[in-house]
């Protein structure tokens, strides 16, 4: 299984009870693995597949009857799925974000799922309940709150903030990328900046009710 974001990159899983573990290589090092997971299955590893949606996260299934999806670059369990079936072979969609075709030994296919079906999934295409299978989220040790998938994560945005600037974010980094100031109007500007002084002088003289009744008067 080829990792989609380095291309000399691949990994291999070991289906031996005694050894239980999974490894990514790289073809720039042959001597030793890049990164080693011993810790994720209890038993042989029949299955891994690598996430194209979210690279960070790789689901494996083993003899334990354990389906699990992993963050390889914390080596942290993000998500398990509960224990039905053992899976021969797991493949995450190229298209659907969060589904997990799963292979049972008795040659039926289970489509497992990241998250709750959401109101636009219900319909006459949609996958019936029995069929899915949920995950359970794991909350991560570091950060102590669960893992985000990058499909959930916003690609571009914009916002107010202070000093008359809209500021744009766009890409996958999630960065600000540009700052445009914001055309004001004159009037209202100094509007504001005599309204603050007025403020400012019924302070000091102790006179606050009088302009309020004042402002109140003027609105009317």
């Amino acid at each position: 299984m080829w990792n989609p974001e380095i291309p000399t990159q691949f990994m291999v899983a070991n289906d031996d009870d005694k050894n239980p573990s999974f490894n990514i290589w790289d073809l720039r090092n042959s001597s030793y693995p890049v990164q080693s997971y011993p810790n994720i299955h209890n038993g042989g590893i029949l299955s891994i597949s690598w996430c194209l949606s979210d690279p960070n996260l790789i689901v494996s299934t083993g003899k334990d009857q354990r389906c699990v999806v992993t963050n390889h670059k914390t080596s942290e369990i993000v998500m398990e799925f509960p224990d039905y079936n053992i899976y021969n072979r797991i493949l995450w969609s190229q298209q659907l974000n969060g589904r997990i075709a799963g292979l049972t030994a008795t040659g039926s296919t289970e489509i497992l799922q990241m998250e709750p079906r959401t109101k636009q999934q219900i319909g006459e295409n949609a996958i019936p309940d029995e069929e899915l299978v949920y995950a359970t989220p794991q909350y991560s040790e570091k950060t102590n709150s669960p893992y985000v998938p990058k499909w959930y994560k916003p690609r571009c945005g914009a916002s107010f903030g202070f000093g008359g600037k809209l500021v744009t974010f766009h890409g996958k980094c999630l960065k600000v990328v540009t700052e445009i100031k914001h055309q004001t109007e004159k009037d209202l500007v100094q509007d504001i900046k005599q309204f603050d002084e007025d403020v400012e002088r019924a302070v000091s003289q102790g006179s606050l009710d009088a302009l309020i009744e004042q402002k109140a008067k003027e609105i009317e």
